[in-house]
């Protein structure tokens, strides 16, 4: 039976004529289609039937297989730690030897997981096994991808020296693919890592880089992701002119393809770099972004704009204005993104309080987020000096 070839109304109707190894490949390939449509609960209903079935007739690998799909799908419905277990088991029971491409894939999958359920350190060992595994077989494809999220995860923990390791092999896998997509994006990253490991004239060099490939990309937000991506780096590395003309240039884009929330992302790097000179038009412009993104429902815009309205308020030493702005900021970044943002919000906030005499509120801030605190040893020790 050819799965392909078949809609997924026909594959159901198929389904009460199966049986044996076929029913449980029927049924994954079910599973996938409904992963594809994030019907995550009736794919995760499919994948444990896939199990049975592979267990049933004795079909150990397939079986192995499932185990994995499994796995995959209690993490997209939040039950991670039967995730955990779900792929581990998968991973124990295939054969290093001639299996190592799926146990490389398999460890990718299981990367994901701790991912998302903020395990950021655990994500990282897991990328880097799955990136490891991946280039040994020459796995170029799934090789370059795996150093991506990680690279992504050490950017956000400040881990510099890390970042430029991986971004580097990364950018030499992505390389071997030859996929001019994949190739930009790993530019991006080296570029970041560059950028913060102070080689501020390489790193622009790689952004500039980057956006030569992205010409030569098929997808039309390419050009225009390249461009921001420049500019950000050029505001890093205090080129603030060139910035303004990048970001810009983005912006343009970004409106011709109606991308509203990059658009919105643009006008942040162009707040900020008002605010340079022109600090009063910058809050100004920072306001504005801030109303805009929260009747637009744009979270992560608010956030960036949040965070860097609040870091205005701090230098200008107009705490209570400050630490407002950041409570309402550490609540955007728990209720939508990963735990890391809220973790550089709470280095900010505790200082804040401290330098207020507000003890009780460190002592209650530390509490909360010590325990799924993500960011380095020294950014651990900074916030824990205040306890």
């Amino acid at each position: 039976m050819d799965f392909d070839e078949m809609t997924t109304d026909d594959l159901w109707e198929a389904l009460p004529e199966t049986e044996g190894l076929e029913r449980g490949q029927l049924l994954l390939n079910l599973m996938g289609r409904n992963e594809e449509a994030s019907e995550h609960v009736t794919a995760l209903a499919l994948a444990q039937q896939a199990v049975e079935v592979f267990q049933a007739g004795g079909h150990c690998r397939e079986y192995s297989y499932a185990k994995a799909y499994e796995g995959r799908c209690q993490g997209k419905v939040g039950e991670f730690d039967i995730a955990v277990v779900c792929i581990g088991e998968a991973i124990s029971s295939l054969n290093s030897v001639t299996d190592s491409a799926v146990i490389g894939l398999m460890h990718s999958s299981l990367a994901e997981v701790y991912e998302k359920n903020h395990q950021v350190y655990e994500a990282i060992m897991q990328y880097r096994c799955a990136a490891e595994i991946l280039a040994e077989l020459q796995d170029w494809e799934n090789a370059s991808d795996a150093p991506k999220s990680l690279v992504v995860l050490l950017l956000g923990l400040s881990d510099h020296e890390a970042s430029l390791v991986e971004s580097t092999k990364s950018y030499e896998y992505a390389k071997n693919f030859g996929n001019s997509e994949s190739i930009m994006l790993t530019l991006q990253h080296l570029a970041y890592a560059r950028q913060f490991n102070d080689f501020n004239e390489s790193a622009i060099k790689t952004a500039k880089d980057a956006l030569v490939i992205a010409k030569t990309c098929d997808c039309p937000s390419c050009v225009p992701d390249a461009l921001f991506v420049l500019g950000k780096i050029s505001f890093g590395c205090n080129e603030f002119e060139n910035s303004t003309k990048y970001l810009r240039k983005a912006k343009a884009k970004f409106r011709k393809t109606q991308n509203v929330p990059s658009q919105t992302l643009c006008d942040i790097g162009l707040a900020r770099i008002t605010g340079q000179t022109k600090p009063k038009l910058g809050k100004k412009m920072l306001k504005d972004i801030l109303t805009i993104s929260d009747h637009l429902s744009f979270p992560w815009a608010r956030l960036e704009a949040g965070m860097a309205l609040a870091q205005i308020y701090a230098d200008q030493n107009k705490s209570n204005k400050a630490i407002a702005l950041y409570e309402e900021m550490s609540q955007c970044a728990q209720d939508n993104f990963k735990l890391k943002m809220d973790s550089k919000i709470a280095l900010s906030l505790c200082k804040l309080y401290a330098d207020a005499g507000e003890k009780d509120k460190v002592i209650s801030l530390i509490a909360r987020i010590e325990p799924v605190f993500v960011g380095t040893k020294e950014q651990r020790a900074e916030l824990l000096v205040h306890k």
